[in-house]
């Protein structure tokens, strides 16, 4: 059995919310044993749709999920769907946040100093969220169904950085910590990088996205008031953007993803450009610049996201991509552990 659209849950309640807004449901019965519950349908735009939920929260169970569904039904893209805790306070409650990039921040290096975190970051499907940037329309709005706690305001869709890791986080310095370093995070949650994981070490990996509603702000306020709408709202969302926005061209059969010259290299360069902006300040940059014998005079001055991309653009030119991951990763923490030194080839 194949699927054209899998989704994935972390809670029941998340779950019933998916099975609700797609309609028409029915439990899978696979030929294989399988340790999750699958659930299978057909969108009215013809999109086969299977949905799952782990025995869990946290990524590894987000993992299991994610590995055994792919593999038994082999799809063509995956949507996390279910709650979120909000890192930007200017995403209201109830509102819907697709991911734009997944960061692990659980692996780290422990010494007297500390906890020194080990980012892992990971990039979604471009062609998917540029589908999502480009949905203008609000018809899933009129899809919630549980009353909104509080108010009578209309959720909105928002993209965003989502920091993943296995914590319940529930506290305002644990949290304003993180944002310190990602300032443009606007979710945190604790399956995403555990799905992304499994995808990252795929040759042909489905496309991924995430759709979550923000039901807290990850501080000592937490309660459980808007998990039920804010599951429902990103139910909808996902539901109308599978319904609406999505065809069997959207969902073609990904390309074998090649480890060796400019295409994987073009596209890790902006995770590197936004890795390479968080560790390091410009004085910082000058002196990386003459730890891998990069003249920094030869590189255009100018703001420090243009400094990064002409030294990029310079290392990779003169076959020194290597030397920098490899000054980067010993400097600051083994910050980017999923480049490949091969790039360079």
């Amino acid at each position: 059995m194949t699927a054209d659209c899998l989704i994935l849950t972390a809670l029941s309640n998340e779950l019933s919310s998916v099975l609700f807004q797609f309609r028409h449901f029915k439990p899978v019965v696979t030929s294989s044993k399988t340790t999750f519950p699958y659930f299978q349908t057909m969108a009215p735009n013809g999109l086969k749709v299977i949905a799952g939920m782990q025995t869990g929260m946290g990524s590894l169970a987000a993992a299991s999920l994610a590995q055994e569904a792919i593999a038994t039904f082999q799809p063509k893209a995956v949507l996390l769907v279910g709650i979120t805790g909000g890192m930007d306070h200017d995403i209201p409650l109830g509102d819907v946040v697709v991911s734009e990039q997944i960061v692990d921040y659980e692996l780290g290096k422990v010494t007297e100093d500390g906890f020194s975190p080990r980012w892992s970051v990971y990039r979604p499907d471009a062609r998917l969220l540029g589908k999502v940037k480009a949905w203008r329309s609000q018809s899933w709005q009129n899809y919630v169904r549980v009353p909104r706690p509080g108010d009578l305001q209309r959720p909105e869709l928002h993209s965003g950085i989502y920091l993943s890791g296995n914590k319940v986080i529930a506290d305002e310095q644990t949290a304003g910590a993180l944002r310190s370093v990602w300032r443009k995070a606007a979710a945190i949650e604790m399956e995403a990088s555990g799905v992304a994981s499994v995808l990252w070490h795929m040759d042909r990996p489905p496309a991924f996205l995430v759709f979550k509603g923000v039901c807290d702000y990850a501080d000592s306020k937490k309660n459980d008031a808007w998990q039920a709408y804010a599951a429902d709202t990103a139910a909808s969302c996902a539901f109308s953007f599978v319904l609406d926005h999505l065809g069997p061209a959207d969902v073609a059969v990904p390309s074998p993803r090649t480890h060796e010259g400019r295409t994987e290299a073009q596209l890790q360069d902006r995770a590197l450009r936004e890795g390479l902006a968080v560790a390091y300040s410009i004085a910082e940059l000058k002196v990386l610049s003459f730890d891998i014998g990069v003249d920094w005079e030869e590189l255009p001055q100018g703001p420090k996201s243009q400094v990064i991309v002409e030294l990029i653009q310079y290392v990779r030119r003169r076959g020194k991509f290597g030397v920098l991951v490899k000054v980067v990763n010993r400097d600051r923490d083994n910050l980017l552990s999923a480049f490949i030194d091969r790039n360079d080839e």
